[in-house]
């Protein structure tokens, strides 16, 4: 039984089926379920119509609020400098004979009961200028010996993280540092002639760091290639370089970004330290030299030992030979001439124009910096330039506090004391040798002190302590006692304040950061630099002799750039010697000419403006820390001085009918401009053979863009067709200009203001 009504069941189900399935397969059913919906389709298309209609009406109302507020805004308002129901609107004045030492504004009408006897003194700015004798010249000694270079050696590359740029510069004398260098295992840091993977990690983290990246980018090197990653993987960041420093580093492209705060290398980076001799050093090799802003790159020829006689004289002779057919001559002398002394290893470049900026500004590795042949750094100048780092300018000079002390391992076994500030206060932080015993310990101490401790990998056995934020902790000093070896103070910090805002700095801080800071800080100061006068300037952004300029006593950075130091201190009056700082615009008479009578020093007081007026008869001394003074709405601009022996400087003022007549002509066309778009909107009709109506979704799919653009802005043209509101404004528009005012007899018409012709529209006309 049951197996007779399953077969039965199964039967007609396969019957039914195959009727479906052949109904299906003759028909469209796209189209017949198109067409059965189609009269639903149409009244969901006309409700989307008349919604867009409603929208686009909406944003016309808008347009045509925004002009007539604007324009109510602008000659009704009782605030408004035009406001056509204020009797000033109808008064304009002007001075005939304005005399070129004053400028007159505001209500000019005032000047005909004001003479000016005298100007005696106008406002100025207090301006102190220095002549900083920081670099000078470029002079040192050669070194002639066998180098170990690389080819990384001052290499620069840049780092694009979040939308700001870093920048990354190896040692001038990488190569070296590698070859004595040593791994934290105490491996040695480079085998084989090639940069071990650790020692080229331990090199790139502490350049990261430097650059301000340490916490943002981490660096992995494993079988030679370098993975550079961003610690947060949703921050944009790119690499770029030169194509020989990318190459070196292992990518095979001068700019490689990262889509997922990955960048790995290409291939293995190349990493040579080869050692070199003095010829090898010079011999073909490439210097870029820049004066007074043309930069020129000479190459050397190939130094031939059989013919061309000593080496060094050599040398002296062909980059002459070169820089002569670079820069040529001034004046019957070299414009650049590399002169040396007796002894062939003292040099000197020597500029014919003592005006000139000249600057040895990079060159092949093993030339320029630290233990290369000339021993100066990339970028030296005769002039400081605004590009330098504090490292280049401060060098030689100390500084202000230091970031880092490393302790070497003869150091290390004595008790060691390290004087530091901590926001203003001086301090002591005390590591027994018994604190070496036990690391972690030793880690907590210097960290409750406001220190980091950590090793560098690349030094054997160096502890390195380190401020944790320089702007509040910097380390001072660091003694260790029993031993004749100093632990060695590192990353320089300065420090100055100028009018009791406190500036702190990296030596890794570019003068123009420091120009900047000073200027957009709230210091009511701007600070300049002049490059061919090699001058620092201090100016107040305000006139008057009521501004100070109090710069920091106790700040080589400020003693190096002003020239101000701790015999300033007490000289503007204040005997306060714990007051570390001067007030520049004020100092005492004696003192103060004692500063003017330096050739390398510049100061101006800054002083009030000083006129004598007579106002309706009546004689007096205006004194103004600006150079404008206002009597009764009336604004005189003092622009030079004037002497009480001239003839008084009087104002003729008369009414300035044209400027009176160019006001009401502009208030005319403004209301003519919203009568005309008002008037467009309400009689437009729409297309008799075209109606424009929106739109719908089908309609839309079958046109282009811009095809859909000009159908609409044909339909926006007439949705405030006959509207009655907008025609309502119009009348009333007409009605508030045309009619007059219940208790005032004067009506526009009278003014010469009437209505065009009726073919305008209700638009005015002007008897001018």
């Amino acid at each position: 039984m049951f197996s007779s009504v399953s077969g039965s069941s199964s039967s007609k189900s396969s019957s039914v089926s195959k009727g479906i399935g052949g109904l299906v397969s003759g028909l469209d059913t796209d189209t017949l379920v198109e067409n059965m919906t189609a009269g639903t389709q149409n009244k969901i298309d006309r409700q989307k119509q008349e919604y867009q209609k409603v929208t686009w009406k909406q944003e016309a109302y808008r347009t045509h609020i925004k002009g007539l507020m604007e324009f109510n805004d602008k000659y009704f308002s009782y605030t408004s400098s035009t406001n056509i129901t204020d009797p000033s609107f109808f008064e304009s004045y002007k001075v005939n004979n304005l005399s070129s030492k004053v400028g007159l504004s505001g209500k000019l009408q005032n000047a005909s009961y004001v003479n000016i006897n005298s100007i005696s003194q106008l406002a100025t700015k207090g301006k102190y200028t220095y002549k900083a004798d920081t670099v000078g010249k470029i002079a040192g000694k050669f070194d002639t010996s066998d180098k170990f270079l690389s080819n990384l050696d001052g290499q620069t590359f840049t780092i694009a993280y979040d939308s700001k740029t870093y920048q990354l510069t190896f040692p001038s004398d990488f190569g070296k540092q590698m070859q004595e260098g040593k791994n934290i295992d105490g491996s040695d840091a480079v085998k084989d002639g090639k940069i071990t993977d650790e020692a080229m990690k331990t090199a790139l983290e502490k350049m990261l760091k430097d650059a301000g990246l340490g916490e943002k980018v981490s660096v992995k090197v494993n079988d030679g290639e370098i993975d550079f990653e961003s610690t947060d993987r949703k921050k944009s960041m790119a690499i770029s370089g030169t194509k020989d420093v990318m190459k070196m580093l292992g990518f095979s492209d001068t700019s490689v970004s990262a889509s997922n705060g990955s960048l790995p290398a290409d291939g293995a980076f190349d990493s040579k330290v080869e050692k070199k001799t003095f010829e090898e050093q010079i011999s073909g090799k490439s210097m870029t030299f820049y004066l007074d802003g043309v930069s020129k790159t000479i190459t050397l020829d190939k130094y031939d030992s059989t013919k061309d006689g000593q080496i060094e004289d050599w040398f002296k002779k062909n980059i002459n030979e070169k820089l002569n057919d670079a820069f040529g001559m001034r004046d019957g002398k070299p414009a650049v001439e590399l002169v040396l002394d007796n002894t062939g290893n003292n040099f000197e470049f020597v500029v014919a124009d003592s005006s000139s900026t000249f600057a040895f500004d990079k060159a092949d590795s093993g030339i320029l910096g630290k233990n290369n042949v000339f021993g100066i750094e990339p970028q030296t100048s005769t002039k400081l330039n605004v590009n330098m780092t504090l490292a280049t300018i401060m060098a030689g000079k100390g500084a202000d506090g230091y970031g880092k002390v490393t302790l070497s391992k003869e150091a290390a076994n004595y008790p060691l004391t390290i004087k530091y500030l901590e926001e203003g206060t001086e301090k002591e932080l005390k590591i027994e040798a018994t604190d070496l015993d036990d690391w972690d310990a030793l880690k907590a101490k210097v960290s409750k002190a406001g220190f980091e401790l950590g090793t560098d990998g690349i030094l054997e056995d160096k502890i390195m302590i380190t401020a944790k934020d320089t702007s509040k902790t910097l380390i001072k000093s660091a003694t260790a006692s029993g031993t004749t070896e100093a632990p060695e103070l590192g990353d320089g910090i300065y420090k100055m304040s100028i009018n009791d805002v406190d500036f702190t700095f990296k030596d890794t801080t570019t003068l123009s950061r420091v120009l900047s800071s000073v200027s957009q800080g709230d210091t009511g100061v701007n600070m300049t630099y002049s490059s061919i006068t090699g001058s620092f300037n201090l100016e107040a952004k305000n006139y008057g002799n009521v501004e100070k300029i109090s710069v920091s006593t106790d700040s080589v950075l400020a003693k190096t750039l002003f020239g101000i130091d701790s015999t300033w201190q007490g000289q503007d009056g204040n005997a306060d010697n714990d007051v570390k700082k001067v007030d520049i615009l004020h100092l005492n008479d004696t003192f103060l000419t004692n500063v003017n009578n330096k050739l390398n020093t510049t100061l101006v007081e800054g002083q009030n403006a000083v006129a004598e007026l007579v106002v309706n008869g009546e004689k007096m001394r205006v004194e103004r820390t600006s150079n404008t003074i206002a009597v009764d709405g009336l604004n005189i601009e003092l622009k030079n001085t004037h002497d009480a022996t001239e003839a008084p400087i009087t104002f003729d003022v008369s009414l300035d009918s044209d400027d009176v007549v160019e006001k009401v002509k502009e208030f005319i066309e403004t209301y003519n401009g919203l009568i005309s778009a008002i008037n467009t909107a309400v009689t437009t009709r729409p297309d008799k053979d075209k109606k424009y109506d929106p739109l719908t979704d089908a309609q839309k799919e079958e046109m282009s863009e811009k095809e859909i653009e000009k159908w609409e802005t044909e339909a926006k043209k007439t949705v405030l067709f006959n509207d009655s509101p907008l025609k309502n404004v119009l009348q009333s528009m007409r009605s508030a200009l045309y009619g007059g005012v219940e208790g005032v007899n004067t009506v526009l018409s009278s003014i010469g203001i009437t209505t065009g012709t009726y073919d305008k529209n209700g638009q005015l006309t002007l008897d001018e």
